[in-house]
Formats: structure tokens, C-alpha cells, sequence
């Protein structure tokens, strides 16, 4: 009853809004009186009074406007400007205009020299817009660190999917786990707990049961930026943003092509056509009217994985299957596993724009094919029986968004997810014996509304407040099932994951503000924002608690005087973050071995301090240099096979260095970068409650660094040149290098000198060596087609990844990948 209630509230609020936004269709028709008066002033040659008839009579309304008509009104402050000579002002217009679309439309402008002057301008300024903070904004002025990939970003590196940019992004390391593929940051090494937070365009992605959204389903197709938000976001986006923020910003129909592009590339065997490497995706983007397009891509794709050979390997870390003090299989020494291997899957996303309204949905569907099972010896068999009835995870998910933009500087977003899981868990790797299952579906309703006020200044600086109100609801329907090991047929537990006459029902709701004022114009810049947080679990209101009903933030940029050259060689942001991460819904309510949390468990908490230095040396070359101490109470950690919260606080913290290059030179392009990062963790020495100021107190913590499974040192470095030949012809070539530093981990288990696994009486401190790993790629772009070859750890370094859910503590890392990379545009407005 309560689930119709609901919905049937939510139905009300969506015809509501309909009404609103026809209501607002009819304001709009008024308000295009005054552009025409404009169009008519401009058609007569009366450029004077054009303009001053948008200075005076319209300008005084631009808050109240649509964004359409913003952008009008805009478009013809540039023209008026440039006609009348008026730069500064025109460069006003400019500005404000890419801080709601970061492409200027040039077609829509006939004169010649405005438009060099606009690209001029968008070269010598390199200005980059971010929207992870639900509005666009200069990422000088975000409060945190933020590193953006575009779509050109993308293809020059060959990223394949978002862990191959997440790999060479200071501050995040990927992480050893054979249910899944795990990304960390900044220290964090836990298994199925992912402290970072996904979006599709401001849509939270992460799920319910673990938390998590690994980063390998997102096809990076369908891109137009990635936004890569490095230290706490619950002040905006409340749990699950612990340490990061990933918000991906998807491409439009603005411009009319279509694309298909195909790669293929091998790991697996090649005899056998479904141990191929393939992704195929088709792009289909429509301008139906400038203020209505539409943008489809569809992805499907499938990954053998990168083969393993045991025999040839230099250390061979397999395990006995073992059941109490019998031996059922032993090590399989010189067998050979897949690492990263994918059953056919896709990834399909809608974006649709009209006017006030933006429709996003997406369907994904994937499955992981398990490396090892549990007891970490190899699969006795590969045959076709045993990839399908034992080693899998299938996530399927898919969620449609529906954002609109109301009068009264109101924005509205109505949102529904489906997220289905079908895991199996083994206990050994000979049989189907002992096997379980986890099956059901989770549904979760959104309903979030922002107002958002913009106070435009005439120097170009702008005042922002962002104030919102967020309610969720997630109902789940899951179930343990037992196999039987001769029938192979399920039998159903019991519910582990509800109580008798339950509804199965867990509600979120959030209020939230963040305000962005300029204390002096263009130069010092405060943000402060901060999220009350409700969770009819964890948070009911009936205790205020630091982490849990509420998390604050605070930024302090200060941006000096550009040069002549127009560029800031300093700028400087001082940031203070806060997060809480609830305990997932499988550690909670669930009772799978290893996967079980202790009654008590409760949220873990965060604080962040951060300073950052960046700028630009030339306008050829930038940096980023940043140090940060997090302060992390209650750390959701893995005893034996239980999660429980660690009595003591952790003291994490850490350097980042970054610098990039960028020039052009006649016809040869050449894009350099590298980046370096350090991390280092202290346990208090006591278990009481300290203040974020402790951090700098070093009585109060252990000067032994105990960092755990996670690399200390992470320096990456790569380079890319292209030639354009003539006008059809484009050739690129690139390499990329990660020297992944040492990890420490604890185990029984050690490697002896002949590089087999030996068991010791007690944990024993262990390195994990640093590696080397290289990737290389080249691209032939001609006319409407590409062909190119990429290669991944192109040397097959031999290395591991340290991991929190095996005994051993680590895990073998992807050996080579090759592929085969083939694009042709079918039509194009270009």
C-alpha cells in the first residue's frame, strides 16, 4: 500500500510539473516579444539602439528568463558587442554564455571575423566547465580537484572503458577483487565497499546491495566528459560519495552524424569464436529543431579476457581445494585462468532535449565471469557447462531520468531504477558442489527539486545558490538459493534479507545547499555547503550526529590577476570536505560467507583537508599540486569473514603532483603529460573521538605508516603526437606509463624462492612489488574513417593487485591485450 501511495504521489507531481512547464511555454511566447523588438532594431542597421535596448529593458529580466531565451539573449549581446566594437563587453557575453553551454554554436553566427575572434578566444582562455556540482561551472571554482577526460581525451589515450582512465588519474589504483573489478582512492582498499559515487549525468548509478557500480560497465561511446572528483561529495550527494565522485556527462543530437565503430582484439582462444575480444557500438545523433535533438548509442560487447598460463608463469600462487582438514583438488600448477573476462553484454542510452525538459535512460546489462573461485585454485574445467552454470555475476540495471527546468528558477527531476543481480558463489574450483546463488531485483523511485539562483555581476563574476530537497526509496526482493550438486537444481533459503510481514521498503531523504559568493570579484572566491542527510535506518533525525544527519563543506579559491597573455600562473584552493558511507545492504541484511557484517555495524565518516596550487605557465603548459589529510572514523574493514567498524581513527594522507603539455606545431600535434602520487596512512593510538585538528598532533598517532592494499607510489606518464598530411589524413601514435609502486598486505600465505604459495603459523607483513606497465596505441584517421591497434601492458608484465577478499591478498593483474579498432561515420553535419 505504501509502494501506491507513492507512486500515486509521484504520478501527481509529474501532471503538476506539465502544467507548470505549458505555463511556462506560454510566458516564454510573451518574452519573445523583446527579442524580435531586437531583430527588428538589428534588421533596420540600428545596432546603437539594438543594444541599448537589451541593456536596459531586457538585461534588468535575464534572471527571470528560461534558459532558452538566456541563450538568445546572449547570442545577441555577442553580436551587438562585436558590431559595435565593444570587446570588453563582448568577452562579458562570451563568458557568460559558456557557463551554460561550453560549446558556442559558430553557425550561428555569419560574420567571419567574430568567429575567428570566438575561437581565438576559447583557445587562448581553455576554458573547462564541470557539472558535477549540478550547474555548470568553471572548474577554477569547484570546490574540490577535479581532472576532465573529453571525448578527444578519450580516444587519444585509447581508454577502453573508465578504469583505464581511472588508472592514470593521480589518486585512484585499481584494486585486486575476483567478484568484480574494484577502483580505490586516496587509501581506501575495500572489497564490495566502492566509496566512490557514479553518475550519468547528475543520476546516481550505485545500487543498493553493495554500494557499488563498477567502473568497466560505463561504455565510454556515449561520452562527451568524464568528471573525476577526487576527496568527499556527501555535502551535494549524501552516502556513497566517500572519496570520490565520478559524474559522466553524456553527448547530445546537437550536431547531426551517425557512427559505427567496431574493435576486436584477442586473449582468449582463437580457435573458439566466443573467446574472442569484441565491442561493436552504433551513434545516432538528430537535431530535430534548434531548441529539440536527440542522441542514441548502443553498445554491445563481449571480452575473453587475458589468458593466464600457470605453467610459464614465474610464480605460480594457486591454493589446494580444501574442506576442513581434507584436501579435495589439489593446486593446479600448470593450469591457465582468464583474467577480466565478460559474457555478451550492452550498454544502450537514450538523451533526449527539448526546450525545458531533458530525458536520460540507459540499459545495461553485464556479466563478469569469476577468475578464481573463492578457495583460489583453478577451474578444473573451461568447457561451456562450467562458464555458464558456475563462474558468473549478471548485473542488469536500467534507469530513465526526467529533468525539467521550471519558472522561477526551479529544476525538477523525476527518476525510476531497476537494478537486477544473479550471483554465484563457489566454494571450490573442481565441481558444482557447495554451490549458492544470490537472486533478486531492486526498484528505487527518485523525486529531487533544486532551486538555483544566479546573480550575474557586470564584470563577469556571478554569486550562485543551489538549494534542494531529495527523497529516494529503494524496495528489494532478494533471496538466497543452495544448488544441488547432482540435479544442479535450486533450492530456496531461508530470508536472510527480511524480517516477517516486512515491506521491504528503505527511504532516503536529503536537503542541501551550497552558495558560491565572490568576496572580491574574479579573484577571491567562497563556497560553503553542507547536506542533512534522513535514512530510516542510520539517520532519523533523533540524534544529530556529525557524518551521519549532516555533512558540511568548505572551499576557498583565490584566483590572482591574469597576465597580459590573459593566463594565471598561481591559483590556489583551500577545501574542507565531509562524507559518511552507510554500510552496504549485503553487509547489513544478507549472509553470504565473507560478505557478512557485525549487528553493530554502523556508517563510516570522513574529513577532508585539502590545498591545492595550480595554473599556467605558458599557454602551453599547466600543473596541479596538492597535499591532503583525511581524518576517517569508524572504517568499514574485513575481520576473518565479518565487516566491522575498526575502534580506531586512520589518518590518511598525501601528495599529488600533476603537470600537462599541449602545442601545435605546422601540421604535428603533441599532447604530453604525468602525474605522481604518494599516500600514507597512521593509526591513532587510542579509540577516542578526535577533532579534524588532531590530524596535526602527532602525539595522538602511531608514526609507523599502515597503509594496507594499496599502492604507496603511483607515477603515470604518457605522450601523443599526430600528423595531419593534408586535409584528409591524420595519423596519431601514443604511449602510456604507470609505475605502480609497492603494496603492503598481510597474510599466512607467502611466496617461497621457487615462487610457489607456503603457509605460515601466523599473518606475516608482506610487499607487493612495484610494476612497470606500458600501453600503446596508434591511429590512422581518413576522410569518415579510422583504423587503429591499441596494446595494454604491451611488455605482459607479470604483476598483482592487492586484494582485501582472498587469503593470499592478491590477485593476478591483466596480462596483454590487443585490439583491433575500426570507426566509419556514416553522415555528418560537419
Amino acid at each position: 500500500m505504501r509502494m501506491t501511495n507513492y507512486i500515486a504521489s509521484i504520478i501527481k507531481i509529474g501532471l503538476v510539473c506539465v502544467f507548470i512547464t505549458q505555463a511556462n511555454t506560454i510566458t516564454a511566447q510573451e518574452e519573445t516579444n523583446a527579442l524580435d523588438e531586437i531583430q527588428r532594431l538589428y534588421d533596420d542597421d540600428k545596432f546603437e539602439e539594438a543594444y541599448n535596448y537589451l541593456s536596459f529593458q531586457v538585461e534588468p529580466l535575464f534572471s527571470k528568463e528560461s534558459i532558452d531565451n538566456k541563450l538568445e539573449i546572449l547570442k545577441w549581446g555577442i553580436k551587438l558587442s562585436f558590431l559595435l566594437e565593444r570587446f570588453n563587453d563582448l568577452d562579458n557575453y562570451l563568458n557568460r554564455y559558456m557557463s551554460f553551454e561550453p560549446d558556442i554554436p559558430l553557425t550561428e553566427f555569419s560574420n567571419p571575423q567574430l568567429k575567428t575572434y570566438i575561437s581565438k578566444l576559447l583557445d587562448s582562455q581553455s576554458k573547462s566547465l564541470v557539472y558535477v556540482y549540478k550547474h555548470p561551472q568553471n572548474i577554477d571554482l569547484a570546490p574540490a580537484t577535479i581532472t576532465i577526460y573529453r571525448k578527444n581525451d578519450i580516444e587519444r589515450l585509447g581508454a577502453r572503458n573508465l578504469i583505464d582512465l581511472m588508472r592514470i588519474t593521480p589518486g585512484f589504483a585499481e584494486l585486486g577483487d575476483n567478484n568484480e573489478r574494484v577502483i580505490g582512492t586516496r587509501g581506501s582498499s575495500n572489497t564490495t565497499l566502492q566509496d566512490i559515487l557514479f553518475l550519468i549525468n547528475g543520476h546516481r548509478i550505485t545500487d543498493l546491495l553493495t554500494s557499488t557500480n563498477a567502473p568497466d560497465w560505463i561504455s565510454l561511446d556515449y561520452v562527451e566528459q568524464v568528471e573525476l572528483v577526487k576527496g568527499p561529495g556527501s555535502a551535494l550527494y549524501g552516502g556513497s560519495a566517500f572519496n570520490g565522485v565520478v559524474n559522466i556527462v553524456t553527448k547530445d543530437g546537437r550536431k547531426n552524424y551517425q557512427e559505427i565503430s567496431v574493435d576486436v582484439g584477442n586473449g582468449g582462444d582463437i580457435n573458439d569464436i566466443n573467446h574472442y575480444n569484441y565491442k561493436v557500438n552504433y551513434q545516432f545523433a538528430k537535431k530535430i529543431k534548434s531548441s529539440e535533438n536527440l542522441y542514441l548509442s548502443a553498445t554491445l560487447l563481449q571480452s575473453a579476457g587475458s589468458i593466464i598460463d600457470y605453467a610459464q608463469s614465474e610464480e605460480q600462487l594457486v591454493l589446494d581445494d580444501v574442506s576442513g582438514d581434507s584436501v579435495l583438488r589439489s593446486a593446479d600448477l600448470d593450469g591457465t585462468e582468464f583474467i577480466n573476462r565478460y559474457a555478451p553484454s550492452y550498454d544502450i542510452l537514450l538523451n533526449y532535449q527539448r526546450r525545458n525538459l531533458q530525458v536520460t535512460a540507459n540499459l545495461q546489462s553485464s556479466t563478469f565471469i569469476y577468475s578464481r573461485p573463492s578457495s583460489l585454485n583453478l577451474w578444473q574445467s573451461l568447457e561451456a557447462d562450467t562458464l555458464r552454470n558456475l563462474r558468473r555475476r549478471t548485473d542488469r540495471r536500467q534507469f530513465v531520468q526526467l529533468e525539467w527546468s521550471l519558472p522561477l528558477n526551479l529544476r525538477l527531476k523525476l527518476s525510476g531504477d531497476h537494478f537486477h543481480k544473479d550471483f554465484y558463489t563457489n566454494a571450490y574450483s573442481f565441481g558444482v558442489e557447495d554451490n549458492s546463488r544470490l537472486i533478486g531485483d531492486e526498484r528505487r523511485g527518485t523525486f529531487n527539486l533544486e532551486y538555483f539562483h544566479k546573480k550575474d555581476k557586470s564584470n563577469g563574476a556571478s554569486n550562485n545558490l543551489l538549494v534542494g530537497v531529495e527523497t529516494y526509496f529503494n524496495n528489494w526482493r532478494y533471496n538466497y538459493f543452495q544448488e544441488d550438486s547432482l540435479s544442479l537444481k535450486l533450492s530456496q533459503n531461508i530470508d536472510q534479507f527480511s524480517d516477517i510481514d516486512e515491506d521491504r521498503m528503505e527511504v532516503v531523504g536529503a536537503a542541501y545547499m551550497q552558495a558560491e559568493n565572490h568576496l572580491v570579484p574574479n579573484m577571491l572566491v567562497a563556497t560553503f555547503g553542507v547536506r542533512l542527510n534522513y535514512h530510516n535506518v542510520y539517520s532519523r533525525f533523533d540524534n544529530i550526529v556529525f557524518g551521519k544527519t549532516y555533512s558540511p563543506r568548505a572551499g576557498l579559491v583565490f584566483l590572482p590577476r591574469a597576465n597580459k597573455n590573459g593566463l594565471r600562473k598561481y591559483k590556489l584552493k583551500v577545501l574542507y570536505n565531509s562524507a559518511f558511507l552507510p554500510p552496504p545492504f549485503l553487509y547489513r541484511r544478507g549472509g553470504i560467507t565473507g560478505f557478512v557484517g557485525a549487528d553493530n555495524l554502523i556508517p563510516q565518516s570522513i574529513e577532508s583537508g585539502e590545498v591545492t596550487l595550480f595554473g599556467d605557465l605558458n599557454k602551453n603548459l599547466s600543473y596541479n599540486v596538492l597535499v591532503y589529510a583525511n581524518k576517517i572514523d569508524n572504517l568499514i574493514s574485513r575481520q576473518s569473514d565479518t565487516y566491522i567498524n575498526e575502534e580506531t581513527e586512520k589518518r590518511v594522507t598525501g601528495s599529488e603532483f600533476e603537470i600537462a603539455f599541449k602545442d601545435t606545431v605546422n601540421t604535428t600535434s603533441i599532447s604530453m603529460f604525468m602525474n605522481f602520487a604518494m599516500t600514507k596512512l597512521n593509526n591513532f593510538k587510542d579509540s577516542v573521538r578526535h577533532n579534524y585538528f588532531a590530524l596535526f598532533s602527532p602525539d595522538l598517532y602511531d608514526e609507523e605508516d599502515n597503509l594496507e592494499r594499496f599502492p604507496r607510489t603511483h607515477l603515470n606518464a604518457g605522450i601523443t603526437v599526430g600528423f595531419d598530411f593534408d586535409r584528409n589524413i591524420k595519423v596519431t601514435a601514443g604511449l602510456t606509463g604507470q609505475l605502480i609502486g609497492k603494496s603492503t598486505i598481510s597474510s599466512t600465505y607467502f611466496v617461497n624462492v621457487s615462487g610457489v604459495l607456503e603457509e605460515s603459523t601466523e599473518s606475516v607483513s608482506q610487499d607487493l612489488p612495484s610494476a612497470f606497465v606500458l600501453n600503446a596505441l596508434v591511429n590512422l584517421h581518413w576522410d569518415k574513417y579510422r583504423l587503429g591497434i591499441s596494446m595494454f601492458n604491451a611488455t605482459d608484465k607479470e604483476y598483482y593487485l592487492p586484494s582485501a577478499v582472498s587469503r593470499i591478498q592478491r590477485q593476478r593483474a591483466e596480462g596483454r591485450m590487443v585490439y583491433l579498432n575500426f570507426r566509419i561515420r556514416l553522415a555528418a553535419d560537419d
